[in-house]
C-alpha cells in the first residue's frame, strides 16, 4: 500500500499509526520542535528502542526537543548533512518533506507532502539507508 498524504491532519494521523509503538522505530529528521513531541504522541510514552537522527547543530533544531526525546527515553544521534525525513515504525513509513516542527505538522500555510508506504521492499531500503546513517552520525 502506498497514500499520498497532503493534508497536515493525514500526515500527523499517518505519524501517529507508524509511530505507535516507539520500540523499533526509527526517525531521521533534521529539525525538531518542542511542540512536534506533544503533535506526534510521543510525549504520553517511554522511547526506549526508538532511534532519531536529528540535526543538532542547525538553530532550527530545538536542543529543549532534542533533550525532551532523550529524557524520554529515545537514542539520539546528529549528522550534520541530513536533509531527509522519514518515520519508520515496524509496520510501515512515512517519507516526506515534514519536519518534526509545529510548522510543518499544523495547518501553517506550509505546502508539505509525504508518502505513507507498508511495502516490504521499501521498508526494507529505509531500514539499510537509516542504519548506514546511524553509524555516519554523532552521539549526543
Amino acid at each position: 500500500m502506498i497514500r499520498v498524504l497532503t493534508s497536515p491532519e493525514d500526515i500527523v494521523t499517518a505519524l501517529r499509526s507508524v509511530l505507535r509503538s516507539c520500540r523499533g522505530a526509527k526517525i531521521a529528521v533534521p529539525y525538531w520542535s518542542a511542540a512536534s513531541i506533544h503533535i506526534l504522541g510521543l510525549s504520553e510514552r517511554r522511547l526506549a528502542g526508538m532511534c532519531v537522527i536529528c540535526n543538532s547543530s542547525s538553530e532550527m533544531c530545538s536542543p529543549d526537543a532534542i533533550k525532551h526525546l532523550q529524557r524520554l527515553g529515545a537514542h539520539v544521534r546528529s549528522l550534520g548533512s541530513l536533509h531527509a525525513k522519514v518515520y519508520a515504525g515496524r509496520q510501515g513509513a512515512v517519507v516526506g518533506s515534514a519536519n518534526a516542527s509545529s510548522h510543518a505538522l499544523r495547518a501553517s500555510g506550509w505546502n508539505e507532502l509525504c508518502v505513507l508506504t507498508n511495502e516490504p521492499g521499501a521498508l526494507k531500503a529505509i531500514d539499510t539507508w537509516f542504519e548506514q546513517l546511524w553509524r555516519a552520525a554523532t552521539d549526543l
